[in-house]
């Protein structure tokens, strides 16, 4: 293991949820360094933990017991706005579901994230724009997401996660909603913009995916089961 600090460090984390069949432990004891540089897949069963895991991550949840350091800093220290501020700075997401607001333009949903840091109109339309062409979609920056096919839209979710530059990138099943032609255009767009260092973490259910990173890490019943370089 390098000696250099983890981006992200998850210590004895673990999360329960409340549910109408009674508790679910979703996490237990998880410890969990993601390095710089590093593209790391979780895999499990469904109910593994593997969401949960993402969403501690990408500062979406807070753990039950455990400690979340994302660039040394304990998210469980920060109030909402903080937090908000170290998500928006750090961590750019790309969903199964997309996520794109359908009364924005594509442009408009991709320049997003530097709206929300107070980047200059000018200057966020620009990183917009560029971004769309880093992804193939320069020429469709003023349609409507529902003009757009599946895989068109995820590539727009992808741009909107790395439009602010952001050194961790996190990935919930990006190509479960995609048939096989644009689910392999989008995985490889993902994995051409995190070559260049940026950190990548992809939750997916397919082995040929995770094959494709360095690391694997395998989750089951909460409980981290498996960490190794393939």
């Amino acid at each position: 293991m390098s000696a250099e600090a983890p981006l992200a460090s998850l210590r004895a984390v673990s999360r329960t949820y409340a549910t109408d069949g009674g508790i679910v432990h979703a996490l237990r004891g998880i410890d969990l360094d993601i390095r710089r540089g590093e593209h790391t897949a979780i895999v499990g069963g469904s109910g593994s933990g593997k969401t949960t895991l993402l969403s501690l991550l990408g500062c979406l949840d807070r753990p039950g017991s455990g400690t979340v350091s994302i660039r040394g800093v304990v998210t469980s220290q920060l109030d909402d706005e903080a937090l908000a501020a170290l998500r928006n700075e750090v961590i750019g997401f790309v969903f199964q579901q997309f996520h794109l607001i359908r009364s924005a333009t594509v442009v408009q949903n991709v320049e997003l994230p530097l709206y929300y840091r107070g980047v200059a109109r000018v200057e966020r339309r620009r990183r917009a724009a560029a971004a769309l062409e880093a992804v193939g979609l320069g020429g469709l920056a003023q349609r409507f997401p529902q003009q757009l096919s599946g895989g068109q839209q995820q590539r727009v979710a992808i741009a909107r996660a790395i439009v602010g530059d952001p050194p961790l990138l996190l990935a919930d099943e990006p190509t479960g909603n995609l048939d096989a032609e644009n689910a392999a255009l989008c995985l490889r767009t993902l994995m051409d913009d995190a070559a260049g260092g940026r950190t990548l973490v992809i939750v997916t259910h397919d082995p040929g995916i995770a094959r494709r990173c360095r690391r694997i890490v395998t989750l089951r019943g909460g409980e981290c089961v498996d960490d190794r370089l393939d």
